[in-house]
């Protein structure tokens, strides 16, 4: 009987161990552990043309000032929306933020924003002001090509460019070499 009620219990515990309910969470693939866990309600909804594209800035504006950005044309300032979070680059620093997009233009940035902490020469000044910047937008303009992202709040504004744009050959004005 005690071993009737050992083995009954045992396989209860299992069954109820593996037992998750209906919506299992799901690791995105390539990142370090402990890495998000990402519910179906977000991993399966729809995405937005602003999330199917990676996103490097090109000028960022301050006060009115528009501002160029510091270091080799190799720094890159990167920003992709992925699963209900931005994640990218100020350039020497990576970074990820919750952040909520939606179709009308609106964007929210939370306020867990987590980064690494390298220093990179003549590169500091200008990741402390697109941090504190990256926030505060509150919407998103989507050029009608999708190869153009503003982002805007009260008194910024951060435009940036596709990454994966490829230049249009097909529409580029013929030119005729003559020697």
């Amino acid at each position: 009987m005690t071993r009737f009620l050992v083995l009954s219990a045992l396989t209860l515990t299992v069954f109820l161990w593996n037992c998750g309910g209906s919506e299992k969470p799901k690791v995105v693939q390539g990142q370090s552990d402990p890495g998000p866990v990402i519910p179906d309600s977000i991993l399966n909804r729809p995405k937005l043309p602003v999330e199917l594209r990676s996103w490097r800035l090109l000028t960022y504006t301050k006060n009115g000032v528009e501002q160029r950005l510091e270091g080799t044309d190799s720094v890159s300032i990167n920003l992709d929306f992925k699963y209900d979070e931005a994640i990218g680059s100020f350039g020497c620093n990576d970074f990820r933020v919750p952040c909520v997009i939606d179709s009308t233009g609106s964007i929210r940035f939370g306020n867990d924003l987590t980064f690494s902490s390298r220093i990179c020469k003549g590169l500091m000044t200008q990741e402390r002001i697109i941090k504190e910047m990256i926030t505060e937008m509150k919407s998103y303009v989507l050029s009608a090509d999708h190869r153009r992202l503003e982002l805007s709040s009260d008194d910024a504004k951060m435009l940036y460019i596709a990454r994966d744009v490829v230049p249009d050959d097909k529409n580029a004005p013929k030119v005729k070499v003559t020697q």
